[in-house]
């Protein structure tokens, strides 16, 4: 048995291998190694080619970027909990609401001036020091010598293949053909490498192993080379382990590198972690050491065959339930190497309304690709960067911002079938409870949890100082946490685990609701406002930013919805519908637009990227063109003012507002402008840097295109909605295992925009509503548990 396992294996790696170009099949494909394509050194990169050319592979744990050098390969690689830095007990700066009180004064008199200068004193004071913040780290270099020159070989390709999760290099030389695979196992812990040439064929391979931690000085034990050191401030252990397996040959080993010498097969396996623990004191738990040595004997007791095919039924199990077909591409576009590949859709949006179906379709499946490399159940979340990182100061120290950045990561989660992946957002947000509880207290006296925008491993809930060179508006955006806490109700809206809702979700999204319902400011007329308040990363200090009161008032909704299906209606529940019933409504300005705050303020001719005070459109549920049509056009009038041009995740939520608006035209065209202007040619997204929310919007926004279930009929059911907002150029396609909210799977077939088939499969037995070419059809349908119900049209 374990003998047909390992053949039918080789046999599908093979196939793999020989570039089948099935419309299913999703590469990046380069035809040079990454250190030969940069022409320029990117922006925020000390590396002129990292962010751009190299590939990335994970297991939501290790993260690895490869070169796909010949003569000398290079695997960046680094550990998600890899962070400098420490938890800090002393960030809050104590009895700031005493000063909160007297700044609302100020501004119920519209003394702004005197209200700006206070706040700065109050929340642009933090005791906290950015050195106790920290920043994610890099690990270091593989560094692997061939002796091979590149100018000897022919038939050079590298390739990220997206349906199986490796990253494979392939070159001739001679009469022999050298093959070069890597991938991260998550049910092995380990990266693994094999560098393989045909019969007859020998290669000589030196291993060594560099890193900008000075202190982390390579040794030799047996056949591995052990790493060991400590991060940075906090002195965490951190520790790592290569293993060399070969087939033929000399193997030797000497001041910190392996070398094998006349083998046609060498592979190598990495193990490696921090002493990060979320329930230790300081959060900093046993040395790795031994758990890491551990890891690394069973994975290389296994044989690659057994290896691979772990990887490959793990992976799989997760990319192969959602598969998406708008179009075929022609054999000469999927041959092309990514950078042409871009250039040549640019080039002809013009005259081809859909140049290259088969790009968007790998472009939406690489967001899942990377959902699932770098977040699994057991690591941390997908940071700015995922969990790849070059660098000891990595932009923005490529940390959890959550004023759009984290959240933007997991919109894809749960419509895309990979809801198992949004665990560890759900494991931090609990993370951030305890901390947040003495940031609530310090700085608005309110019962609860919050956290300002920027947050970390250490559970960092104040206003970091350093951000924005001293601009309130970069780190006192007051709702963060309840924009957190609105993915614990999405998480339950698509799995419906109620055991899962009491034991975990409400604990942290209740607490969520008693600070909503606790920070807020009573106004003469009765209203609740927050205040003081500003919007996301730009505008003045104001008595009320939209973007707090639509995520408090959804997150409110959110509590009380899950309140009452636990059977929970007591004095705190009331307080919290009582706090939502009387919120500052929305306000339609001067120029027809939605008020980005309470003070009619808003500039046309501003064409800031954060446009969070249509948060009620999206992520949020307040604004739609079917139900709420007055607001709905004043969310127009301010996408108009904001334009189709921003950075890269910009874009992606663009598209996303676009979508719940049911414009697919309109959504097609910040999907083409984010294809054309806003990828690398690895296909990360640029901010600029590279910044990974853009790639996970960029998904989810052609998921809305496609389905949406975010709304509710007049019974409170779900409303499946198909094809809400497709675009003329797709005319003809299909998709398979998306996910609605209320728990089920959608499968759709479209020819000439026209639904043809459409299957549901109800997976807990819910009614619901289904909506087709906009109208709502009257009939609940009712469903046993893991019925599918199907349609012809």
């Amino acid at each position: 048995m374990i003998k047909t396992k390992k053949f039918l294996i080789g046999a599908f790696l093979c196939a793999s291998l020989q570039s089948s170009f099935a419309d299913t099949t999703y590469d990046i494909k380069h035809d040079k190694p990454a250190m030969m394509q940069a022409k320029e050194k990117p922006y925020h990169s000390k590396d002129p080619v990292w962010q751009k050319y190299c590939l990335p592979i994970g297991n939501g744990k290790i993260g690895a970027m490869v070169y796909g050098g010949v003569e000398q390969e290079k695997i960046n690689f680094t550990i998600d909990s890899l962070w400098s830095g420490k938890v800090d007990g002393t960030q809050n700066l104590a009895g700031s609401y005493k000063g909160m009180e007297q700044l609302r004064g100020m501004l119920m008199k519209d003394e702004y001036d005197a209200a700006h200068k206070l706040a700065k004193d109050l929340i642009g004071s933090s005791p906290s020091a950015d050195g106790n913040f920290g920043t994610f780290q890099t690990f270091g270099d593989l560094v692997f010598d061939t002796g091979i020159k590149f100018e000897s070989v022919s038939d050079y390709q590298r390739k990220l293949d997206i349906n199986n999760a490796l990253s494979v290099v392939e070159f001739t030389m001679g009469k022999h053909k050298y093959t070069r695979t890597a991938f991260v196992s998550h049910p092995d812990q380990c990266l693994v490498l094999r560098f393989e040439v045909s019969a007859g064929g020998s290669q000589n391979i030196k291993l060594g192993f560099e890193t900008p931690n000075k202190d982390w000085v390579p040794r030799i034990n047996g056949n591995d080379i052990v790493i060991s050191g400590k991060a940075a401030q906090n002195h965490m252990p951190v520790n790592a382990r290569i293993r060399v397996k070969h087939e033929g040959g000399k193997f030797s080993a000497s001041k910190g590198t392996l070398s094998v010498e006349g083998a046609r097969v060498v592979e190598f396996y990495l193990s490696a972690d921090t002493a990060f623990d979320y329930k230790a004191p300081n959060r900093i738990g046993e040395a790795p050491d031994q758990e890491v040595l551990k890891t690394l004997n069973q994975a290389s007791e296994k044989s690659y065959a057994e290896l691979l095919e772990r990887h490959l039924e793990d992976y799989k199990d997760l990319f192969d339930r959602l598969t998406i077909d708008i179009g075929d591409s022609s054999l000469e576009l999927r041959n092309m190497p990514m950078e042409a590949r871009l250039k040549n859709y640019g080039d002809s949006l013009a005259s081809n309304a859909n140049p290259d179906p088969d790009l968007i379709e790998t472009i939406y499946q690489y967001g899942r690709y990377l959902l699932i490399a770098s977040s699994r159940p057991g690591t941390l979340p997908a940071n700015l960067q995922g969990v790849w990182n070059n660098s000891l100061t990595p932009p923005w120290a490529a940390d959890y911002h959550i004023n759009i950045n984290l959240q933007m990561n997991y919109w894809l989660a749960g419509p895309t079938n990979l809801i198992e992946c949004e665990e560890p957002l759900l494991k931090f947000i609990e993370s951030l409870v305890e901390p947040g509880r003495i940031t609530a207290k310090e700085y608005f006296n309110s019962e609860g949890w919050m956290s300002y925008h920027a947050t970390n491993i250490w559970g960092h809930t104040a206003p970091r100082v350093g951000r924005g060179k001293g601009k309130l508006t970069w780190k006192a955006l007051t709702t963060c946490s309840l924009w957190l806490s609105h993915h614990l109700y999405e998480h339950f809206a698509y799995r419906q685990d109620k055991s899962q809702l009491k034991n975990e979700i409400w604990p942290v999204l209740a607490e969520a609701a008693d600070f909503a319902a606790g920070y807020l400011t009573q106004l003469p007329d009765g209203a609740y406002t927050s205040m003081p308040s500003w919007s996301s990363e730009h505008g003045l200090i104001s008595k009320g930013a939209i973007t707090d009161i639509a995520t408090t008032r959804e997150v409110l909704q959110c509590a009380l919805e899950c309140a009452e299906i636990l059977g929970i209606n007591n004095e705190r529940t009331a307080k919290w519908k009582n706090r939502k019933d009387n919120l500052l409504a929305y306000k339609i300005g001067q120029h027809g637009q939605l008020q980005e705050w309470l003070e009619d303020r808003d500039d046309p001719n501003n064409k800031h990227r954060h446009i969070n005070h249509l948060w009620g459109l999206h992520p949020g549920t307040q604004i739609s063109p079917l139900k709420t049509p007055k607001l709905a056009d004043a969310a127009l009038v301010t996408l108009a003012h904001r334009g189709d041009g921003a950075t890269g995740w910009s874009l992606g939520w663009k598209l996303n507002f676009w979508t719940r608006m049911r414009n697919g035209e309109k959504a097609m065209i910040l999907l083409n402008n984010l294809v054309k202007e806003k990828l690398y040619p690895n296909l990360f997204d640029v901010h600029p840097p590279f910044q990974i929310d853009g790639n996970f919007g960029a998904t989810a926004g052609v998921t809305e295109m496609l389905l949406q279930s975010q709304e509710r009929d007049s019974e409170g059911r779900y409303v499946i909605d198909v094809l809400p907002a497709l675009p003329k150029s797709w005319l003809s396609g299909s998709v398979k295992g998306l996910k609605a909210r209320g728990g089920f799977e959608v499968d759709i077939t479209w020819e000439q925009d026209k639904i043809k088939e459409l299957s549901i499969t109800s997976l807990k037995g819910h009614e619901f509503a289904l909506r087709l070419n906009g109208e709502v059809k009257t009939k609940a349908y009712k469903t046993a548990s893991q019925q599918k119900m199907s349609w012809r049209f």
